[in-house]
């Protein structure tokens, strides 16, 4: 049984990724190397991109509109969260080893 603060955590910790429409032909490889390498991410994975939609189980999109630049599309992006506590990646950092989920 997980104890009451691991669960707490949980909620208050989410992943995103950060991208936006002219790169989500990379989306389907960087996930297939996230679910890979990192199959038991307890945490919400959010992708954040300006407007095209994503269909992937376990993934939630975050849109933020036209983009104008990447600080701006990333705050946009992030505002839409209620996490306390982030770990950003971005779509073109592809992971290659085993994430050992205690260690995050």
């Amino acid at each position: 049984m997980i104890s009451n603060d691991v669960e707490e955590f949980k909620q208050k910790f989410a992943v995103l990724v950060v991208s936006c429409d002219k790169y989500s032909d990379l989306w389907n490889p960087f996930f297939y190397f996230f679910k890979k390498h990192w199959p038991d991410c307890p945490y919400d994975i959010y992708l954040g991109s300006n407007t095209i939609d994503f269909k992937k189980d376990g993934i939630k999109m975050l849109f933020s509109g036209k983009d104008i630049d990447w600080s701006n599309s990333t705050m946009k992006i992030v505002s839409q969260l209620s996490s306390k506590y982030l770990l950003i990646l971005l779509e073109d950092m592809f992971i290659v080893s085993p994430i050992d989920t205690s260690k995050v």
